[in-house]
């Protein structure tokens, strides 16, 4: 029973890393191409604006111009999957460019 406790302690402090973090993607809109950016899919702990400025930062570092940016999440690769194929479909649906990114944050 101590090992339960013991194992049970080290897990919640140490954590077990991408096992509980979210799932997510990015995109990008920029208008002036008509184009919509897609990263992949990607586990991250770090919080929502931390990604989506970590993502903001690619964008210019790789002088991408962009109207608007965000990263959703989900709480499994399959969800986020599901996202990101609905999202390059509504958006070839409305004549914008598909553009996959390689982009991932530090976890």
């Amino acid at each position: 029973m101590r090992l339960f406790y013991y194992l049970l302690f080290v897990f919640a402090v140490l954590g077990t890393g991408p096992a509980w973090a979210d799932w997510h993607f990015c995109y990008a809109v920029t208008d002036l191409r008509h184009a919509v950016y897609f990263s992949k899919a990607f586990q991250s702990e770090l919080s929502l604006n931390s990604i989506d400025s970590a993502f903001s930062n690619w964008l210019a570092q790789n002088k991408i111009d962009f109207n608007s940016a965000n990263c959703p999440r989900a709480d499994t690769e399959v969800a986020i999957k599901i996202n990101i194929e609905a999202a390059k479909k509504f958006n070839t649906s409305e004549h914008r460019s598909v553009v996959d990114v390689a982009f991932a944050p530090a976890r």
